[in-house]
């Protein structure tokens, strides 16, 4: 096996905007990793909650699994505007954070009226 068999990127290439199916791709990864920590974060809470008989377990897996999806639909689109906003550095993370609260937010509160 040859060194050709793996080409190594170089760090400009990893810096680059991902585009048509790696765009896609992208944030699907991103939108699983959102609803991973989003999940876990919510099933922390709910464990303890559960043993100090705050809630009920359908409710809570109820909350974990809101919080999953929640939690990715707003990585998702954090990452789909940080993409398309700046491709990199401080400003790239300041899109990724205020898309991703400015979409949390509007999401619970949907989700408070319901």
């Amino acid at each position: 096996m040859s060194n050709d068999d793996y080409p190594m990127q170089t760090q400009s290439s990893m810096l680059q905007r991902p585009s048509g199916s790696d765009t896609c791709s992208t944030l699907l990864q991103m939108a699983t990793i959102g609803a991973v920590v989003g999940g876990t974060a919510a099933a922390g809470t709910n464990i303890r909650r559960l043993q100090n008989d705050e809630i009920q377990l359908n409710a809570a897996l109820v909350d974990i699994g809101r919080a999953a999806a929640t939690s990715a639909a707003a990585t998702a689109i954090a990452g789909a505007a940080a993409n398309a906003v700046a491709g990199q550095g401080l400003t790239r993370l300041a899109v990724l954070f205020a898309a991703g609260t400015a979409t949390m937010y509007g999401l619970q509160r949907s989700l408070e009226r319901e």
